[in-house]
């Protein structure tokens, strides 16, 4: 699913007035619906049946740095403490004579090795055992997943812009997965953030366009039925 519809129009005038100071970030929420298509929804308003949940922060490029403040006065310097005086070196004791070796041993002799006894004849087979009765039944297992399915949510993001974007599951289902791709794997456009929300419900994260085309990029959350 590609969402291009309706978007960008309002993103470009959310952009014109975050471009001059990163200091504030555009907050947008947006509904995506299986077409791909995007809408644009207010504070308290909810996606449809249908739809899935995908809000967006834009933050502009920073502003220019401001002057340096003047530096101030250097303070005393404080006294320095006397130093100690080195005390004498001991003279170096005298090295002892080496000891003579003592003389090795005799070796002793080795010992003959014993003859292998002969090997027993085999044993008849025992009988049977009786047959054990049955064990009792095991704990039931864990109940296992469902339901996979993968959603995405797409926009463009212009040259010196940050956009951070959140993809819900659909029908309360929880995600196991998710990231980010450019239409072109651009290496200018950044991942500066991607995880699971909090709650287990939703693919967050955040890229940053260093370069200075504008580029689509996508959003995906992989969503399944856990028990």
């Amino acid at each position: 699913m590609h969402i291009r519809t309706g978007l960008f129009p309002v993103l470009a005038l959310l952009l014109f007035f975050a471009m001059p100071s990163r200091a504030a970030a555009q907050q947008m929420r947006t509904c995506a619906n299986p077409a791909g298509q995007l809408r644009l929804i207010g504070d308290g308003e909810t996606c449809r049946g249908n739809e899935v949940l995908a809000t967006w922060s834009i933050t502009g490029p920073a502003g220019p740095q401001g002057p340096v403040g003047p530096f101030g006065p250097q303070g005393p310097a404080g006294p320095a403490g006397a130093t100690g005086a080195t005390g004498p070196a001991g003279p170096a004791g005298a090295t002892g004579a080496t000891g003579a070796a003592g003389p090795a041993g005799p070796v002793g002799p080795a010992g003959s090795t014993g003859a292998t006894g002969a090997t027993g004849p085999v044993g008849p087979a025992g009988a049977a055992g009786p047959a054990g009765s049955t064990g009792p039944q095991g704990a039931p297992g864990i109940n296992g997943v469902s339901g996979l399915e993968t959603v995405n949510a797409s926009t463009n993001i212009p040259g010196g812009i940050e956009i951070i974007g959140t993809l819900a599951c659909p029908g309360g289902k929880k995600v196991i997965g998710g990231g980010w791709k450019t239409d072109q794997d651009d290496f200018k456009v950044n991942v500066i953030g991607s995880a699971p929300s909090s709650d287990g419900s939703a693919w967050t994260g955040g890229m940053y366009n260093s370069g200075t085309a504008t580029t689509q990029l996508t959003l995906y959350a992989i969503c399944i039925t856990a028990q």
